[in-house]
């Protein structure tokens, strides 16, 4: 079934054949003045240069051809030479009779069908949900929902956010109210406990604790980045509490996507990606996309984007300098990574973006010079 702006403008361009003129002038636009009409033609207006006659004059050609359309109601001219247009209350009634006719209502299929894969809801594991991941779930859902319609496979992943300094920060407020935890024993080496030392309630509470103590104490703050540095090293008592993290959250996040109607076909999350980047990093430094420089090594992805990855990078961000001396082509590709890619910035090693802001920000102004003028006097 044709769409009705594709009927329209077929009624459009056979009128404007009609009268001498190039069919493709016949095209329909809904109207910027639906006080005075619901679509609209400017086709005599671009035509008017081609063949050099005034548009009110090509457009009066094309409306006479109008008259009895089967499809318009009113189709007048207005100077200019604009086609106003009112559709026929018949020729859309019988339209959408078809519409409703039809199983799939008239939505035509892909004609070569693809696997897509939609990565949307995006959730941080242990914190509660907010507006902005609604948002994304609702999008997420609707956009996997039409393709799927259309005969697509459609794969729906959440990508959780389950690797960060988030996990940190709670491994280190868990180590703190309750240090006798067999977690914290680097002596202990039998079964972890099946069952959670928390409860999601106190799992909501326990992140917001402690993301306002790092940011009031550097200690706490750095212990926070090592417990976080020690988890991706696979430390036992702490891979055992991740998992009861996971497992804890993931149970109350399906629960909420469920409320919503939302579903995912996988549940991938940033971890998944950690077995991949020893081999990554290697495979990098055998090609030669590694370069190091002073401990640091960078990557570059194009001429003009730059990160830099995990290879001794500083603690204290301002460090940078002293690591990287001003006169090193890196350098300049670290000090663009930091000004233009401060999400690769986290993920490379820097810390997660939000607690490093304050940074970030003070090293875009004081080296802002450099990426611009190249300047070293600072």
């Amino acid at each position: 079934m044709k769409k009705l702006m594709e009927q329209m403008a077929e009624e459009l361009s056979a009128a404007f054949e009609k009268s001498g003129y190039d069919p493709s002038y016949g095209k329909v636009t809904v109207s910027n003045r639906p006080d005075l009409c619901e679509f609209q033609c400017n086709g005599a207006m671009a035509g008017a240069k081609a063949y050099k006659k005034a548009p009110f004059m090509i457009a009066d050609d094309v409306v006479a051809y109008l008259k009895d359309s089967q499809v318009f109601s009113m189709a007048e001219v207005v100077k200019p030479g604009f086609i106003n247009l009112k559709v026929k209350g018949e020729f859309l009634a019988d339209y959408l009779k078809e519409m409703a006719a039809d199983e799939k209502l008239s939505v035509s299929a892909a004609k070569e069908p693809k696997t897509i894969i939609i990565d949307y809801g995006g959730p941080n594991v242990a914190k509660p949900l907010h507006v902005g991941h609604l948002r994304s779930a609702i999008i997420g859902e609707s956009v996997k929902r039409i393709l799927r319609y259309k005969g697509n496979k459609v794969i729906g992943d959440i990508h959780l956010g389950d690797w960060g300094y988030q996990m940190g920060l709670i491994i280190t407020e868990l180590k703190h109210r309750k240090p006798e935890l067999v977690y914290f024993d680097d002596s202990y080496t039998g079964e972890y406990p099946e069952e959670a030392p928390f409860t999601i309630s106190e799992l909501e509470e326990i992140y917001p604790c402690a993301s306002g103590k790092s940011k009031e104490d550097e200690a706490y703050r750095n212990e926070a980045l090592e417990a976080t540095h020690l988890l991706q090293q696979g430390k036992p008592g702490y891979m055992a509490l991740w998992n009861h993290i996971m497992n804890v959250s993931v149970t109350d996040l399906k629960r909420n996507y469920d409320k919503l109607n939302v579903s995912f076909d996988l549940w991938k999350k940033e971890s998944d990606a950690q077995p991949y980047i020893p081999g990554m990093v290697e495979e990098m430094k055998e090609k030669g996309y590694a370069v190091h420089t002073n401990g640091l090594s960078s990557y570059t992805l194009t001429e003009k984007q730059k990160v830099v990855f995990d290879q001794e990078i500083p603690d204290n961000m301002d460090d940078v300098k002293s690591a990287m001396p001003l006169e090193l082509p890196s350098w300049k590709r670290c000090c663009y990574c930091i000004l233009k890619n401060d999400h690769m910035c986290k993920n490379m090693g820097f810390g997660p973006v939000k607690e490093e802001q304050a940074r970030i920000n003070a090293l875009k102004d004081k080296y802002k010079s450099i990426i611009k003028g190249g300047k070293k006097d600072v």
